[in-house]
């Protein structure tokens, strides 16, 4: 398993509630893989609520498209990471994401520092329903979030059929490429 985001804990608080519905951190997958969960540092000093996490690919100044996204879960008011699955993990390509969170409770708390980029949105919707597109700012900071992935594996071998030496079959890809054709080898 591999990370990119930002894993430190920043030096400065960020109110993730009431006017910053959907607030996170533009992040850069460095090389094509699966997407699997987000992982932010947050809690809350009282009350109750739940949160989810989002993944969009960015598509400029703020704006992205939702790709994956994970189940509420509830606020626990201890500040530490936490951690949630995406419901369908993403297969990526190499490129800049938003790593957003979203919660519905009051008085919650993320860190960041005063370098990077992160995104902010007030959300026209109900919670857990994700916006998409995400349509929001950037603004001067790191988020302290991130996501994890795992590296797409070696390509899967062409397939094979044992034929006996003096067969008279050929196989070549067809035209589509996505299967192959066998065909009758006539000696003449």
């Amino acid at each position: 398993m591999s990370v990119f985001g930002n894993q430190n804990i920043g030096a400065s608080w960020l109110n993730i509630s009431g006017s910053y519905d959907v607030l996170g951190g533009k992040a850069t997958l460095a090389e094509a893989g699966i997407i699997t969960s987000i992982t932010a540092y947050f809690g809350q000093d009282s009350g109750s609520g739940s949160y989810s996490f989002a993944l969009y690919t960015v598509t400029g100044g703020g704006d992205g498209a939702l790709v994956g996204y994970t189940a509420p879960a509830a606020i626990i008011s201890a500040y530490d990471w936490r951690t949630q699955n995406l419901v369908t993990p993403y297969v990526a390509v190499a490129g800049d994401f938003y790593l957003e969170i979203w919660t519905n409770g009051t008085a919650v708390y993320t860190k960041y520092d005063a370098s990077g980029v992160f995104s902010i949105m007030s959300v026209p919707g109900t919670f857990p329903t994700w916006p998409n597109p995400l349509l929001g700012s950037e603004f001067t900071g790191l988020v302290s979030i991130y996501a994890t992935y795992t590296t797409a594996g070696p390509a899967l071998p062409l397939p094979q059929m044992l034929l006996p030496a003096h067969s008279h079959w050929r196989f070549h890809p067809s035209p589509s490429r996505l299967t192959w054709l066998a065909e009758p080898m006539f000696r003449r």
